[in-house]
């Protein structure tokens, strides 16, 4: 995957980001030199054959995986590690075997609202 583009005003501005993972094996370069630049609102695909570097990509900008390099701004914030204003939704059934999507989702909305009102409470109880 290798789409060089000026990505820097997006509200999800991924701007060179590469990704290579060293094992046993040698060494696999997933993401090279990655740059998109998503506004609000719109509606994106990633399509490619498997092993391309979808997942890896869709798992930096959710701050699950940590890139080799570039960067990856949501909001012009980089970012770090997960947050509450996204959300990944795995391929399998890994977390949730029993569940459809539906429940899925609704589990992870919860979760995020859970969330905030704790981060609610606590800035309370600063001013406090």
């Amino acid at each position: 995957m290798n789409t060089n583009l000026d990505a820097s005003d997006g509200k999800v501005s991924v701007q060179s980001l590469t990704k290579i993972f060293e094992g046993d094996h040698g060494t696999v370069v997933a993401l090279d030199r990655v740059s998109i630049s998503i506004q609000e609102g719109d509606f994106v695909c990633l399509l490619g054959p498997s092993g391309c570097g979808k997942t890896t990509l869709l798992r930096i900008v959710a701050g699950l995986e940590v890139p080799t390099g570039g960067e990856v701004q949501i909001g012009g914030r980089t970012v770090r590690g997960p947050g509450p204003e996204r959300a990944f939704v795995f391929q399998d059934y890994a977390l949730f075997p029993w569940r459809r999507c539906k429940k899925i989702l609704s589990s992870a909305s919860t979760r995020v609202e859970c969330l905030r009102k704790n981060a609610e409470k606590y800035l309370r109880s600063l001013s406090e």
